[in-house]
């Protein structure tokens, strides 16, 4: 059975390292949602690296929504 996790501050340098901790143990981990400050463009790319729906890739800042939309259309 796999366990589900939440990312928060994917981003960041710890966040990278536990992304790519669940990309070697990827079968015994499902990541549900992911979170960042700012960095949309890097986001989106976690988001389908990791076959996350854009709509579980959450951008903190009030103006992330729109940056994350413009570059996943």
């Amino acid at each position: 059975m796999k366990k589900k996790i939440a990312i928060l501050g994917s981003t960041g340098s710890l966040g990278k390292q536990i992304i790519g901790l669940i990309k070697k143990y990827s079968g015994s981990f499902e990541v549900l949602a992911i979170t960042a400050n700012t960095k949309s463009e890097i986001l989106y790319k976690q988001a389908e690296e990791l076959g996350i729906k854009k709509e579980k890739a959450y951008l903190i800042s009030e103006s992330g929504p729109e940056k994350l939309k413009e570059i996943s259309e």
